[in-house]
């Protein structure tokens, strides 16, 4: 898995992903001495948790927007951590729910975590930080690191959690430029490309966007003018610019 602090096969690490000591003073003076999940206030349950510990800055590669953190010490600040009950610890650090940043910080459940979850099931359950009544008095983490968080939700329990352990980094590097998902990259594939129907098109859709590729309408389209460019116009195939043959054509629709 990407990375699962809860699972046993890091427990002799655990040190490794504690929240230190001022940083955790700060995000519990942010976030109200409140859980951003449930709104609990009690202090005795209460913790500080990393959304992606520092040792996996490398991780915020592929999640949109990113193009700033780099070192494991860019990472080690107040905005990448959250006040939240120490009972839904483990579970948040195994990947069985994440906040979706992009639908209105809607709470998405990915497996059953007993008791402990029972108030976080529901189609539109928002993370309390984001309600209605104390948003405006909350800011709350830094979104990148939420949208990373989920991103490693969805690997964690869709793709048995490694994608380097089915594909090579060169393989993933090839398809990210390919799609137009590469930090060298200016353009991206539209969804009808047909370059989007194979499998690890899609899961390099999820790690770039933070949701799963389906047959909703994507918004992401709007990020390029994509529709409008061609092989031809972006020096790709050894094509005339002004070559229209259906070739070309069924390529990039």
């Amino acid at each position: 898995m990407i990375f699962s602090p809860a699972n046993g096969l890091f427990n002799p690490f655990k040190s490794k992903y504690n929240v230190p000591e001022d940083i955790a003073k700060s995000v519990l003076k942010r976030e109200q001495g409140r859980c951003i999940i449930t709104g609990c206030a009690d202090p005795d349950a209460l913790t500080v948790a990393w959304l992606i510990p520092p040792l996996f800055v490398k991780h915020l590669y592929h999640v949109r927007g990113n193009r700033e953190y780099t070192r494991y010490s860019e990472i080690t600040k107040p905005g990448n951590a959250i006040t939240l009950r120490k009972d839904l610890e483990d579970a948040f650090l195994d990947g069985a729910f994440g906040i979706d940043v992009d639908e209105d910080y809607r709470l998405v459940m990915f497996r059953d975590i007993g008791p402990a979850g029972h108030t976080l099931k529901g189609l539109n359950v928002k993370a309390y930080f984001r309600s209605p009544d104390v948003e405006a008095q909350r800011t709350g983490p830094e979104d990148i690191f939420l949208r990373a968080q989920l991103v490693n939700c969805i690997y964690v329990n869709f793709h048995g959690g490694d994608i380097n352990a089915q594909w090579t980094p060169g393989m993933i590097r090839e398809k990210e430029d390919e799609l137009g998902l590469s930090p060298r990259s200016d353009f991206r594939r539209p969804r009808k490309n047909k370059r989007w129907e194979d499998e690890l098109a899609q899961i390099v859709h999820e790690l770039h966007y933070g949701r799963p590729f389906g047959d909703h309408d994507d918004n992401s389209d709007t990020e390029y003018d994509s529709e409008v460019y061609s092989d031809s116009e972006r020096g790709g195939g050894g094509r005339n610019e002004g070559d229209s043959s259906s070739n070309e054509s069924n390529l990039d629709k």
